[in-house]
Order: C-alpha cells, then sequence, then structure tokens
C-alpha cells in the first residue's frame, strides 16, 4: 500500500515560494530599491535573502514531489522516501503517537522497541534522529493525523504480531 502527498498543498506551497522568489527578484533587481533601507537593512539585501531563502523551500517541495510515494507500506514493514529514505520492520515498532508540532501540525511519530524490550524516546520532530532510530512520518499526506495512526496500528498489529 502507497500514500503520496496532498498534491493541491503541496502545488499551493510551491506557488507560495515561487511568488516570494518573484518578488524577491524585483525587490533586489529593481533600482528604484537601490538606496531604500527597511529597519537599517538596505532593501536589495531583503530580496537577496528572500529569492535564497524561498528558493531553496521551492526546491524542497520539488524534491518533495519527485514521484515517490511517501510512505509505503507492505507486510514486512514501512518506507518513508524522504531527502534520506529510511525503513523500519513492524517488529521494531512498539506504538505509533500523535505529536503537536507548534500551534497547527500534528505528526504521527513512531517509538520504537529498545534491545530490553522497552520503548525508546518518542521520535525527534520532523524526522531527525535524536537517539538511534528515533523517527516521524511525514507531513502533507493524504491522510489525516488520526486516520495515519489508525491505518499504522493496524499494519503494525497484523504484521507484528500486536
Amino acid at each position: 500500500m502507497t500514500i503520496g502527498y496532498d498534491w493541491k498543498k503541496t502545488a499551493l506551497l510551491a506557488l507560495g515560494a515561487a511568488v516570494f522568489v518573484a518578488l524577491g527578484l524585483w525587490t533586489a533587481l529593481d533600482p528604484s530599491q537601490a538606496e531604500k533601507t527597511w529597519r537599517g537593512l538596505p532593501v536589495p539585501v531583503m530580496g537577496w535573502v528572500s529569492v535564497v531563502f524561498f528558493g531553496l523551500a521551492l526546491g524542497v517541495v520539488v524534491l518533495r514531489v519527485s514521484g515517490k510515494p511517501a510512505l509505503t507500506l507492505d507486510t514486512s514493514g514501512f518506507t518513508v522516501a524522504a531527502l534520506r529514505p529510511w525503513r523500519m520492520a513492524w517488529g521494531e515498532v512498539d506504538r505509533f503517537q500523535i505529536r503537536q508540532v507548534g500551534r497547527s501540525t500534528r505528526m504521527v511519530c513512531v517509538v520504537r522497541k529498545a534491545a530490553g524490550g522497552e520503548p525508546l524516546t518518542l521520535a525527534r520532530l520532523r524526522g531527525e534522529s535524536a537517539s538511534p532510530g528515533d523517527k516521524s512520518l511525514p507531513t502533507g499526506l493524504t491522510l489525516s493525523p488520526e486516520a495515519l495512526l489508525n491505518l499504522m496500528e493496524e499494519w503494525r498489529q497484523r504484521h507484528a504480531g500486536g
């Protein structure tokens, strides 16, 4: 089973980043802005900062939609297609949890079993490892965090023996 990204949200992110890149270029290259400052910073410099920041964001969005499904489930485990793809067997997972990140983002995190059967710490935010194996599932999928949590728990219980 494969779960992809929500293409509407991804397209809106790409469009927003592209607009800010264009505005940054216009600000940086417009001769009438050359001598202006805002809060002590030259306006053209702020334009270039916008180009770099939102250009990188646009690059991440493009990599995100590189054609790979975001999450693939099979009987032996699941694979997350990210900048650094990773895979985990169902038997390595103690449970899945939803974690609030900031005010509006909710993520499904993986709680792994330790060697002695005790769960490791909850996954560090945004998929970065706090300790070996700590992970979170991608955001922006076609499923809500609650639906993804239920699906992952169902597959874990079915294929890892509960």
